[in-house]
């Protein structure tokens, strides 16, 4: 978003109360809206109908088990000025009504869980970010995305890795148990093979059982910065 000296908070809070609406009313209404509402000086109302004739519809979608993704959308959609909805209140029909659709799911039992309307859906441009507890850079999510995502899709897609967190006591009775047989099949493989662990396992191990949260709002920033280049 341009920022216009002296006019930052003015522009902000239009553009932010107006984006859900633009998409619905016919360009005529919308730039006499704007026009309206806009500061009073002249230039700035040039500036500001030049942007909202190039504006992009931007929505962020998520589905989060325990709030860390709930809450990287959160930030995501503040810094974009654009709506944000948890997965189950939006309909498939409605992702082709926004230019640029962001999703992002925690990544639960080798998947990306609420992928599925993005995934078999058509978007007219697609960004996903997953949200887990390993460190993205020292974790291969090949074959997450694989099963999560047509080779096509994955082709056309751009994804975003961020670093979540967990807290066992908020844990539901079946997450624990899946963790807890998780946890027995890393130690299992490890001694078996008596080769070293991943880095991914190692922090799996070492976190088991208790509350880590390696959430960084700063990391949002590649993801931001991409979308606005689209």
């Amino acid at each position: 978003m341009p920022h216009f000296a002296g006019f930052e908070s003015e522009y902000s809070v239009y553009l932010t109360e107006k984006r859900v609406k633009w998409a619905k009313k016919d360009d005529v209404k919308i730039v006499t809206g704007v026009l309206s509402e806009a500061p009073g000086h002249a230039s700035v109302q040039l500036m500001i109908l030049q942007e909202v004739i190039n504006v992009k519809s931007i929505v962020v979608i998520y589905k989060s088990k325990y709030g860390t993704t709930k809450q990287y959308a959160q930030w995501i959609a503040d810094e974009l000025n654009s709506p944000v909805f948890e997965v189950s209140q939006i309909k498939p029909s409605q992702l082709k009504n926004y230019d640029v659709v962001i999703y992002g799911g925690g990544l639960y039992a080798g998947g990306v869980i609420g992928a599925r309307l993005v995934a078999e859906n058509p978007c007219n441009s697609l960004v996903v970010f997953t949200v887990g507890a390993a460190d993205p850079e020292d974790t291969d999510y090949s074959e997450i995305l694989a099963k999560n995502f047509s080779q096509d899709l994955l082709t056309k897609v751009k994804v975003f890795h961020l670093r979540g967190g967990i807290d066992y006591t908020k844990l539901s009775l079946v997450h624990k148990g899946m963790m807890s047989m998780l946890k027995k099949m890393v130690e299992k493989s490890s001694k078996k093979s008596g080769a070293e662990i991943s880095n991914e396992d190692k922090v799996f191990l070492e976190t088991y059982g208790g509350k880590v949260d390696f959430m960084d709002m700063a990391t949002i920033k590649p993801l931001v910065d991409y979308v606005r280049t689209i």
